[in-house]
């Protein structure tokens, strides 16, 4: 992370407080400056800067630099990361997590790099995404995917 992407970062967690106009601005410009990284740390920082605070529709701004980075760093971070910004995000993450699924170049990053996952993120996913597919059938498709990858990295 450069310098200057370290101090926007650090305006972002400031500003993702979201109490007063000055946080507005200060989140969508950090949110901008930040859509043109493709630092693995930075991506890290903004997936951790979400909030269900309702703020409007300014957090859009921080969801459009996100998904400026590349698809493989972008899917590995927020599997990386996604535990943690369910935790703290849940109405983000699920919209973050849904837009993964239904982009094919990202579901492709996904499938390839699944059985490279810890054991504890993979039944992560799995836990998550078959929650996803009580929903819609798509999302059982890629659930059972994912199953049969399981299935075959245990042997």
């Amino acid at each position: 992370m450069t310098d200057e992407e370290s101090e926007w970062c650090s305006n972002l967690k400031e500003a993702s407080r979201l109490s007063c106009e000055e946080d507005y601005d200060l989140y969508k410009q950090a949110a901008q400056r930040l859509s043109m990284s493709n630092d693995l740390e930075v991506l890290r920082t903004m997936f951790g800067c979400f909030s269900d605070v309702e703020a409007g529709e300014i957090q859009h701004a921080l969801i459009d630099a996100c998904e400026t980075f590349p698809d493989e760093i972008y899917v590995r971070i927020l599997i990386s990361e996604g535990q943690t910004f369910a935790r703290n995000s849940p109405w983000w993450f699920n919209h973050v997590i849904h837009v993964m699924l239904n982009t094919g170049t990202c579901l492709d990053v996904l499938y390839s790099c699944y059985t490279t996952l810890s054991v504890e993120k993979r039944r992560w996913l799995l836990s998550t995404v078959a929650k996803l597919a009580e929903e819609r059938e798509k999302y059982a498709v890629i659930h059972r995917s994912l199953r049969a990858m399981e299935e075959g990295v245990r042997g």
